[in-house]
Formats: C-alpha cells, sequence, structure tokens
C-alpha cells in the first residue's frame, strides 16, 4: 500500500472500534488523530486550527454529546474545515441528516469489513 501520510479524524465513542480503525489505517499509510465523541472532535479541530486540519474524517453515527450527524453539520457549517470528506459508520442504510449539505460524503454500515471501508477513505482522498 502507497505510504499518503494523509491525515484521518476518527471519531467514535467506542475506544475499542476506534482504536481498531486508527491502527488499520495507519498500516495502511495515513495517519490519524482521535477523539471520542463530536464535542471533543470539533474541540480538537478549532484547538489546531490551522495547523492541524484533517484530511478526512470517519465518525460513528451515534455517539454521546454530539452525535455523527451533529459533527457532520458543525463541520460543514465552519468554512476552515467545510471541504472535509466525511465518512459516517451507522447501523443502517443510510443517514437520516437534513439537506445535502449536512450529508456525509459516504456512509459505511457497521459491522464492516476494513477494506470497504478502505476503499471508501482511498476514493474520497482521490478526489479531493
Amino acid at each position: 500500500m502507497k505510504k499518503t501520510g494523509k491525515l484521518i479524524l476518527v471519531v467514535d465513542d467506542d475506544p475499542n472500534l476506534r482504536l481498531l480503525l486508527a491502527i488499520h489505517l495507519e498500516k495502511a499509510g495515513f495517519q490519524t488523530i482521535e477523539a471520542s465523541n463530536g464535542v471533543k472532535a470539533l474541540q480538537l479541530l478549532q484547538d489546531h486550527k490551522p495547523d492541524l486540519v484533517p484530511d478526512l474524517i470517519v465518525t460513528d453515527a451515534v455517539m454521546p454529546r454530539l452525535d455523527g450527524h451533529g459533527l457532520i453539520r458543525e463541520v460543514r457549517s465552519e468554512p476552515a474545515f467545510s471541504r472535509i470528506p466525511l465518512i459516517l459508520l451507522t447501523g443502517n442504510d443510510g443517514g437520516q441528516a437534513v439537506g445535502n449539505a449536512f450529508r456525509p460524503d459516504a456512509y459505511q454500515k457497521k459491522p464492516f469489513v476494513f477494506s470497504d471501508l478502505l476503499a471508501k477513505v482511498e476514493t474520497l482522498l482521490s478526489k479531493a
């Protein structure tokens, strides 16, 4: 696998899944940063703007405090982050987001095989 060095923010309240995603993404040549919910992800983005802007965000749909849909809405509303591609991990086939502006760029239904998620990551990053 080609080393890209692209930075991916992994947002999930399940620490095991978050760690597993980070390990697999790093093995695929990506750098990762992690947050346990949408509030922490937004804080991380704001605290490190403009030095640390991820190339892509992978977020769970269901989390405490600020879920994946809320995170997408907030990211899309912030000009510095609005063009970051987002993948929403969900237990169903599609999201409940309102309006095209607040939809993720891709959905990944859980449970999933990592190679399926990786293909979506690489496709979105190739378009960026």
